[in-house]
């Protein structure tokens, strides 16, 4: 895909579930390394999409959409860190944040912490 003369790649790439490759990192830290490797080899820059329905309901309940599969808000953290350190980072777009699940706010200053620390590193 190109947009403006360059390169621009949308990718998907699965955290615990899903096939296994020999040599691949399963944890989300590892899998958001192979994501941005994969990434910088082959795109000018890359925006990050991170839609918070990503995270464990029970541990993390910010989503419309519940589910008990998710990752932790460290494993997260984690995996934001290593996509935003590299050196075509472009960008990070939170999505499915309903302050409504959250009301004494806890839950969403715990996430804008990771975020702007992600985005500090």
């Amino acid at each position: 895909m190109t947009g403006h003369g360059r390169k621009v790649s949308v990718l998907g790439v699965p955290t615990s579930a899903g096939s296994h490759n020999p040599g691949q990192d399963k944890a989300p830290a590892g899998q958001a390394r192979q994501a941005r490797a994969y990434l910088e080899r082959r795109v000018d820059d890359y925006l990050l999409h991170f839609d918070v329905d990503v995270l464990h309901t029970g541990l993390f309940p910010l989503a419309n959409f519940p589910h008990f599969a998710g990752l932790t808000l460290d494993e997260v953290s984690a995996a934001l860190n290593e996509f935003a350190r590299g050196e075509k980072f472009g960008g990070l777009v939170v999505t499915e944040v309903n302050p409504d699940h959250d009301p004494g706010g806890q839950l969403l200053a715990a996430l804008v912490r990771t975020v702007a620390g992600a985005l500090a590193a």
